[in-house]
């Protein structure tokens, strides 16, 4: 009859990353931050996951070295997994870094990249 004919239920939607999950870096509260003009950049990761965002400059700390460097922003990602995290700091060498934007670490604590002895060190 009339309930055969029914429709089955559809499975719900699968999750999708929310980026009102993450606490965002606001530019305009940072008196370092530096726009780096349209520049964008969109990265894959082994897992299929991709996130794109823009690139700007500002001061990465860690512990007590400062050093303003390029960053990438992410404004979306397609891996719900990503929901509630912040941000992801690479702290592996250059050659696994967008050529772009080297690795804040690496990159602070590094002379031949800017590091202690060069103009980019802030401490």
């Amino acid at each position: 009859g009339e309930a055969a004919a029914a429709a089955a239920p559809q499975p719900p939607p699968p999750p999708m990353f929310d980026i009102r999950t993450t606490r965002r870096f606001d530019p305009s509260q940072s008196l370092s931050f530096v726009a780096e003009g349209m520049q964008t950049f969109s990265l894959s990761y082994a897992d299929h996951s991709v996130i794109t965002g823009f690139v700007g400059r500002d001061i990465v700390q860690l512990g007590h070295y400062y050093a303003m460097t390029r960053l990438g922003f992410a404004l979306d990602c397609n891996d719900p997994n990503q929901n509630g995290i912040d941000g992801i700091l690479g702290l592996g060498m250059p050659d696994a870094a967008l050529p772009s934007v080297p690795t804040p670490l690496v990159f602070a604590l590094s002379n031949d990249r800017g590091g202690i002895e060069g103009a980019n060190y802030i401490n």
